[in-house]
C-alpha cells in the first residue's frame, strides 16, 4: 500500500479478505479505503484527539513490512500535524 495505493490510483485490495475498505464496524474507520493518504488522514485525526506526551513505534529497520509501514505512515502524519521533529517518538526495537 505504501508505494502504489495513493491519490488517483485504486485502493489496495486485501489478500485474505478480498475487500478494498474497512470492512470491520468496530473499527477506527469504518468503511475507509485501503489508501495512503487515507491512513495518514486518520493517524492525524488520532494524534489531535489524544495529543500524546509519548509514542511507541516498531523501529524503521524492523524487517516485518506492516511495521516498517505503520513507522512511515506515523512519521508523515507527524510531520503533517508540525510535530516532525518530535523527540518523543521513540521507535523500539525488533523482537525476533
Amino acid at each position: 500500500m505504501w508505494y502504489y495505493h495513493w491519490n488517483q490510483r485504486p485502493p489496495y485490495r486485501s489478500i485474505m479478505t478480498r475487500v478494498i475498505a474497512v470492512p470491520y464496524k468496530g473499527a477506527y474507520r469504518y468503511g475507509a479505503p485501503y489508501k495512503g493518504e487515507e491512513i495518514v488522514s486518520d493517524l492525524r485525526s488520532i494524534l489531535r484527539e489524544f495529543k500524546p506526551t509519548k509514542i511507541f513505534v516498531s523501529h524503521p529497520a524492523d524487517h516485518n513490512g506492516d511495521h516498517l509501514a505503520l513507522y512511515l505512515y506515523l512519521r508523515v502524519a507527524l510531520w503533517d500535524e508540525g510535530m516532525g521533529g518530535m523527540s518523543n517518538c521513540i521507535p523500539t526495537s525488533s523482537i525476533t
